[in-house]
Order: structure tokens, then sequence, then C-alpha cells
């Protein structure tokens, strides 16, 4: 693989490239306010994104952001995240796999890179808008409708221009303490199981009526029964069962205010039992019942 098909648009980067390949990245620069809004989803890279102007809000976890202009989000692998109300005319996104910041920037022995920060977003420095100025004006200018531009026409200089601009971008974030490393072992060596997990993820949040046993999980994931349950739950912060019923509330969330249906009709299309245990369990992960969340949303 030459250095030129290292740098990858946004609509090829996460279906069609192996992300397992040594030094993958995608860099993405939208000038014209054409990215659409994104449901609720995974990566198994991390995501930089530097928004110029305009505005989005920003779902993570249980726990909603709005971005403001001249603010740096930092998604790291596995993290459930939604993009809404995405209002944002200029904003850079860059994508870049545990491998290719390990490549040259990053030993491995570091450990993977999280926020060391608690909110959903950091204003950007001088330092940082200079770097990522930089960024821009290095990358491929396009919108999300001009797919056909390839980089097979820019030259290995330009490349390794976006390598070197995202490695101080990453270097300034580190030494500016708005990333730290974390040097978990089961985080250093899960790197190349990110896009098997990314995988069930995904497939646990838009089919969250198909129960799949955390047996099944497991063999989804190519894993054994033990090592799964104890990595899932030790990646994703809570074990399997929790996170597949905490899906499927989530999309209760949503029928519950987008759709009009009954609770009974909610509970055959997420193929919940009954009524009561439906019940039961959004109330654990909500604190209220179906119907008061419902009247709270609407009214």
């Amino acid at each position: 693989m030459s250095n030129k098909e290292l740098v990858y648009f946004e609509d090829t980067f996460q279906y069609q490239i192996d992300t397992n390949v040594l030094g993958v990245c995608s860099v993405f620069y939208d000038h014209n306010g054409n990215i659409m809004d994104f449901d609720s989803h995974v990566h198994s890279y991390y995501e930089i994104r530097y928004s110029i102007e305009g505005t989005y809000t920003l779902s993570i976890g249980d726990r909603y952001y709005d971005i403001p202009p001249n603010s740096l989000v930092f998604i790291p692998p596995l993290r459930v995240h939604s993009i809404t109300k995405n209002k944002a005319p200029r904003l850079l996104q860059v994508q870049a796999t545990q491998n290719f910041l390990s490549a040259a920037a990053l030993p491995r022995n570091y450990g993977a890179l999280v926020p060391a920060f608690s909110g959903g977003y950091l204003p950007v420095t001088e330092q940082l808008e200079k770097l990522l100025q930089q960024l821009i004006a290095h990358s491929p200018v396009s919108t999300l409708d001009q797919y056909d531009i390839s980089l097979q026409n820019y030259s290995q200089d330009q490349v390794l221009m976006i390598y070197g601009d995202l490695y101080k971008v990453i270097g300034t974030m580190l030494k500016e303490r708005y990333l730290c490393f974390n040097n978990d072992p089961v985080l250093k060596n899960a790197a190349v199981q990110f896009s098997d997990f990314q995988k069930l993820i995904m497939y646990i949040l838009t089919h969250p009526g198909k129960e799949m046993s955390l047996k099944e999980a497991a063999s989804f994931t190519g894993m054994s029964y033990y090592y799964f349950s104890k990595t899932f739950h030790h990646l994703m912060g809570m074990p399997y069962t929790d996170f597949v019923n905490k899906a499927r509330v989530n999309c209760a969330k949503n029928m519950l205010v987008q759709k009009d249906m009954s609770i009974k009709e909610i509970c055959s299309e997420l193929n919940i039992g009954s009524t009561s245990y439906f019940n039961q369990l959004f109330k654990k992960y909500t604190g209220i019942s179906p119907s008061q969340y419902r009247n709270d949303q609407t009214s």
C-alpha cells in the first residue's frame, strides 16, 4: 500500500477500508454545511471534529452537548454518540486508527488516548487553531456530494504534510492536557479488536428488537465467552446485558416521542415480553416511567 492510499474520505473509511492496516486515517473538510445528522453509532477509530462556524448537538452516552463555534470534540473508539441539529457550515473532521497514531508519534506502550476533560467539547486555543487551519490548508476541500474526487491525484508530499499536521495537533492537545494516555493493558491489546466490537455494537444499535445472547455475541466477534464478557465490560464500562438493555431503552425513548405508538406496540417492536418488564427497564435507566417520559417530552 502506497502513502497515497492511506488517507481517505469519510464515505469510504468506515466500511471499505481495513482499519487494522498500519497508518490509516481519514481527513474531511466541509465548507458548505452539507454534513448530515447521524443516529447513534460507534467507530473503531478516533474522531476529532473541529467546528469552525455554526453549531450542532452531540450526544455521548447519556449526555447531550450543544457544540458552539470554534470548538473541538474528541471521540475515542467505541464511544456511542450521535449528531443532530447540525448547522455547521464549516467543519473539519479527522478520523484515525490506533495503529495510525502509534505508527510514528505514539509508541504502542503509551496506551490509548482518552479525553482529559469531563465535558463534551473544548475551546480551541490559539496554537491549536493555527495547526488546525494548517491541516485544512493541506487537506482535500470537498463537500459530501463530491465523492468522485480521487486522492490519487495528491502527491506523497501532500499526504505526508497531512500526517505531520495531525501529529502536531495530537501533540499539542497532549501538551495542553486536553488528552492523556490510558495505560490500561486491555486497551493496549484491544486495538486490533475495535473493529470487531464496532460491528457488534452497530448491530445492537440498529437491531434493538433482535435478542442476541452473550454467548451469541461472543461468537459474533470470534472470541471465547469468557474473554468477550471480560473485555466488553472493560471497554464499554458495563456488562453486555446492561448495554443491550440501555440500547433498547434509548430506542424506546425515540419511539415514544417520534412515533404514535402505544407502549404495548413499542414492547412488541423491541421484542420485550411484557409492559411491566418494559416499565421496569425504562425506569431503571431513566428514573421515570415511559408514560411520564412521553408527557415530559411532548408537553
